[in-house]
């Protein structure tokens, strides 16, 4: 139950205070950062090279889709595992070089790093992340995720099908 926003907030300061890397949310019995990190790791190393020159959707929650910021980005994971999850139904576009091994800055002024390889099979993977839309339980400030994932309510079921009317243009 995460309704007591204080004790949330307290519960977070005191990790903060640790320099710990942790989920957002940190309750008895669910996955933490490092474990979450390795799953998803392993996840990402077996699907990526799979998907060369797609366009791949993953949906997650909140937590998982900071992880999966990190392993792109290979941003500071004490400085992520603080910030706000993602608001619901919001895509995240990422571009996975597979020769680099590492996120595409498609931003970047200065690209004498980046390679541009005239080979038959592209060697670049664009991943869309999306934080599920709303459920109830979110609405309520209740836990969910691992063995609880509740069904979308309506304004969730009309983010997801905005997202995925986006997604498809």
């Amino acid at each position: 139950d995460r309704s007591d926003r204080a004790m949330t907030e307290a519960r977070r300061i005191h990790f903060i205070g640790r320099a710990e890397v942790d989920t957002n949310e940190r309750f008895d019995g669910m996955e933490r950062w490092p474990e979450m990190y390795e799953r998803l790791s392993t996840f990402m190393k077996k699907t990526l090279p799979r998907h060369r020159s797609e366009h791949v959707v993953f949906v997650t929650h909140g937590d998982p889709s900071m992880v999966i910021r990190h392993l792109f980005t290979k941003e500071d994971p004490l400085k992520l595992c603080y910030q706000p999850n993602p608001p619901y139904a919001t895509p995240v576009a990422y571009f996975w070089d597979h020769n680099r091994e590492g996120e595409i800055d498609l931003h970047k002024h200065v690209i004498d790093d980046v390679e541009w390889p005239a080979e038959e099979e592209d060697p670049i993977v664009e991943l869309t992340l999306v934080r599920h839309g709303e459920t109830d339980n979110n609405k309520l400030k209740l836990l969910q995720g691992g063995n609880i994932d509740a069904e979308l309510n309506d304004t969730g079921r009309m983010q997801a099908g905005e997202q995925a009317q986006k997604l498809k243009n």
